[in-house]
This record gives structure tokens, sequence and C-alpha cells, in this order.
């Protein structure tokens, strides 16, 4: 079961067996939500505590940052380049790279938040946006 498994190269065994894939294929939960609490809520986040049974019965904890959808924009010019941004990540300590990235409004059309984003971010105002796809 999850959780038996040992630790092995970063993956348990009941990964490298695929059972997490064949009972998510069943239509099965690995776990069962008991109660969920919000420790801490801002105008961005929700950081949660959801109490949960295991498979085997066991139960734990799952901390989890509940946050409403976001897009990411991956700008790209007439030449071929891709535009990406240089943004401090305070956890890290130091500048990295990225692409757009921004929280949806629930009343807003999701293409049109990343043209926002986009302009808001950058400056720059796209011609065409393409949809993707949809990811977590």
């Amino acid at each position: 079961m999850l959780g038996q498994g040992k630790f092995e190269k970063g993956f348990s065994r009941d990964l490298r067996e695929g059972k997490i894939r064949e009972e998510a294929a069943k239509g099965g939960r690995i776990l069962e939500r008991i109660e969920t609490e919000v420790l801490f809520r801002n105008p961005w986040h929700a950081y949660r505590r959801d109490r949960v049974r295991r498979r085997d019965g066991s139960e734990g904890d799952y901390f989890y940052v509940d946050h409403p959808s976001s897009v990411a924009v991956i700008g790209s010019f007439r030449d071929g380049t891709v535009l990406v941004q240089r943004t401090f990540r305070y956890l890290f300590g130091q500048w990295l790279p990225q692409v757009v990235l921004g929280h949806t409004r629930p009343e807003e059309d999701q293409l049109e938040e990343a043209r926002r984003e986009l302009r808001e971010e950058t400056g720059f105002l796209a011609e065409e946006l393409v949809h993707l796809g949809d990811f977590t």
C-alpha cells in the first residue's frame, strides 16, 4: 500500500510499480479528506492543513497553499526569441528567470488576464494569444 514502500532514489516501491497510476485509472482516492482548516489567509492565498486518511487507514496531515487559478505567458517575438524576465525570488534569495505569471480573477477571461499580466509585468502588448492548455 502507499506509504509502505521503501524510498530509493526518490521513488517509493509503490510509485515504481505504478500503483498510483492504477488507482487513479480506477477513479479511486489515495487520500480521503477528513477535515480541512485554513491556517492563514491573505488576499492571494489560503494556507491550509487537511487531516487525511490514507488507503492503509492511517491518518496524517497534508499542508498546502490554496489559490485561485493562474496564467503563464510564454511571450515570443517574430525572430523566434522568447521573453523571459528576471524576478527576485525571496525564498531562494536570488534573481531567477521566469515567464510572466499572474493570478486570475473570477470575472476575467483567462486570455484577457494573460494579456493584462504581460502588459503589467513587461510593458509589452500581445498581437496574438494562443491558449496552450491547462496545467497544475
